[in-house]
């Protein structure tokens, strides 16, 4: 039986995400991996008009589970799973079962992402079966505290001032269009689960990074770094990174920075394992409709 999942089903949710997004070949990129980040995110989610979370089940047990994140304003779905217990389950099967459960009950036309390892190939094929569109692989990139090479900033840097939060919002839009989080959506999240920085000249935003937070974690995500095309190619991407690095391990407990970059941009790479970054993980990304 297929059925959207309950405050009920949470335990029985939680360990099978745990268990399958803990193993490298059923990894899910937007669903965490600890036992006590995935339940309050599916706590949450089950108390979210934003979010469907569906099950699978057999004489009461939860064989598979696909949580969706609706973004109505973007017509986009950030999925985690789906996770389905193989040992009982044909996952091909109850992949489409689920998602297709979703999409009939959505009252918008939706675009649906999933982002997981490149080693989940029943994912892969699930997707593929579906027809849907394969973007570019990603690189999950890691730096830890005590890898971090800073070097001399020449630039100045400062947190971003409200005089600057328009410009922010044009400059960040402009630059990345069809992002998962739009410039105000930031804006409105400044100094609660994320910091901007920037750089000016002669009144103008040039460039800026973003920094985001988790309550109660030691690793933190260099979630974006923009540049304005008139200034690139001058050092200031280098410069706004490496101030969120110095910010984050000097003024926070942060023992650990995440970011995520397209496999075939050679240049943003080179610079990001310039100041100690590594490759954790490639994924791959699939957009579904």
């Amino acid at each position: 039986m297929i059925r959207e999942c309950t405050n009920s089903d949470l335990d029985q949710m939680v360990e099978l995400a745990f268990q399958l997004n803990n193993q490298i070949d059923h990894y899910s990129a937007f669903c965490p991996i600890s036992r006590k980040s995935i339940r309050m995110e599916f706590e949450t989610a089950i108390d979210s008009k934003q979010h469907m979370i569906v099950g699978s089940f057999r004489d009461n047990k939860l064989t598979g589970l696909l949580n969706c994140y609706f973004d109505i304003e973007k017509k986009n779905a950030d999925c985690s799973g789906p996770f389905i217990d193989s040992t009982t389950e044909d996952y091909l099967s109850f992949a489409k079962q689920l998602f297709d459960f979703i999409n009939r009950h959505v009252d918008v036309e939706m675009k649906y992402t999933f982002f997981f390892s490149k080693e989940n190939m029943e994912c892969r094929n699930f997707l593929e079966s579906i027809n849907a569109d394969r973007k570019v692989n990603e690189y999950e990139l890691l730096l830890k505290k005590e890898s971090f090479m800073p070097y001399p900033n020449t630039v100045e840097i400062n947190n971003l001032n409200e005089t600057y939060y328009n410009q922010f919002i044009q400059l960040h839009d402009f630059i990345f269009p069809n992002i998962y989080v739009s410039g105000k959506d930031i804006v409105e999240d400044i100094n609660k689960n994320r910091f901007v920085f920037s750089i000016i000249d002669d009144n103008k935003l040039i460039a800026y990074s973003v920094l985001r937070l988790y309550k109660n974690s030691k690793i933190a995500t260099a979630e974006i770094i923009g540049v304005d095309e008139k200034y690139r190619g001058k050092g200031y991407g280098k410069a706004i990174l490496n101030h969120l690095l110095e910010f984050s391990f000097q003024k926070n407990v942060i023992e650990e920075i995440e970011l995520i970059v397209d496999g075939d941009n050679d240049t943003a790479i080179s610079l990001y394992q310039s100041l100690g970054f590594i490759i954790k993980a490639e994924n791959c990304c699939y957009i579904a409709k």
